[in-house]
């Protein structure tokens, strides 16, 4: 996986807090990415080069699930009961790889987000327990944004798509 250790990011002040340790013993172990940081401090950073790493074929859909989710949850306890909840709907992942199949191509577009995004709502395809839309749209974001390639999904596009869907 890509090292982003260093890289600032725009608006990102802090790290998010997270008991590694309870996360870790709370979720299947195939789900947990390789390279996220031990010490309890998760960036932005280190989802999106879980993100890229997915992309590229070096993480599963259940691992950019996984560090989205302790990303979002971060110190709230119910996070890791959550995540278990929503990874154990999709053993093998398939429901999460329909989803986001379109987003996983070098270059997609805001067509692909809205196809990901009405996957993900559909309970017969790709729905999974606790994934509300205030998830869902993480999970886009980190997989579908593409920094400093204007042919690519950027912020503009990212932020029009999810003020209208």
């Amino acid at each position: 996986m890509q090292t982003t250790k260093g890289v600032e990011l725009p608006g990102e002040r802090a790290p998010v807090a997270v008991n590694v340790d309870r996360w870790r013993a709370g979720l299947p172990p195939d789900a947990w990415p390789e390279g996220l940081p031990a010490p309890g401090e998760l960036w932005r950073r280190d989802v999106f080069a879980v993100a890229d790493a997915y992309r590229a074929g070096a993480a599963t859909s259940r691992q950019l699930l996984t560090a989205v989710l302790v990303w979002a949850y971060g110190p709230i306890g119910y996070g890791p009961w959550r995540a278990a909840r929503s990874l154990d709907a999709d053993p093998g992942g398939k429901r999460l790889a329909y989803a986001l199949e379109e987003l996983s191509t070098p270059s997609p577009d805001e067509g692909a987000l809205c196809t990901a995004y009405r996957r993900f709502r559909d309970p017969d395809q790709a729905r999974l327990p606790w994934l509300g839309p205030g998830l869902v749209t993480k999970v886009l974001y980190f997989v579908g944004y593409r920094r400093g390639d204007s042919g690519r999904l950027n912020r503009h596009h990212q932020g029009r798509f999810f003020r209208h869907h």
